[in-house]
């Protein structure tokens, strides 16, 4: 969802709330070249619309934005006998400023055609890696969890977007 509000004289004020699913290459936990997880972010801004007819909208706005990012996945692997099953977690939490890039095209009374790139500086990041073994041996469970903390800070995220936007 977003909201973008502007002033006859081209102030903007936007505000973006984002759930979906998130892809990456940058680590395998998946056993595939493109992890498949979800995302979720908040983003507020104020900038300058260039362009604000009542067809067409396009400006840009200086952005702080808070995300969250997790992919999972389970798997096992037999050891002198004893089956592992392990679980895998990525989780990754950032703060980060940038910019983004937007318009609109009307298509209707109520409904606009949307694209936004935004593109953002972490400022402050963690990437989380747990990996869970549990196993039984001798009819005794064990569990051991490995953890590994990434700092993101001073890593770049692109965020392109596409929808559609209801004028009220």
């Amino acid at each position: 969802m977003s909201y973008i509000g502007y002033h006859k004289k081209g102030f903007t004020i936007k505000a973006d709330v984002s759930l979906g699913l998130d892809t990456s290459k940058d680590f395998d936990i998946q056993g595939k070249n493109t992890n498949l997880g979800v995302f979720n972010n908040a983003a507020l801004g104020a900038g300058y619309s260039f362009v604000r007819t009542e067809k067409l909208l396009f400006g840009a706005t200086a952005m702080l934005a808070l995300d969250l990012s997790y992919f999972s996945y389970d798997d096992e692997e037999k050891i002198s006998g004893v089956t592992h099953n392990y679980k895998n977690e990525v989780t990754f939490l950032t703060f980060s400023t940038g910019a983004d890039v937007f318009g609109s095209v009307r298509l209707g009374n109520t409904v606009n055609l949307f694209a936004n790139v935004g593109v953002r500086y972490i400022v402050i990041g963690n990437g989380k890696i747990d990996r869970t073994d549990k196993y039984e041996k001798d009819n005794v469970t064990y569990e051991g969890k490995t953890t590994i903390n990434n700092d993101l800070k001073g890593k770049f995220l692109v965020q392109p977007t596409v929808g559609i936007i209801w004028r009220f």
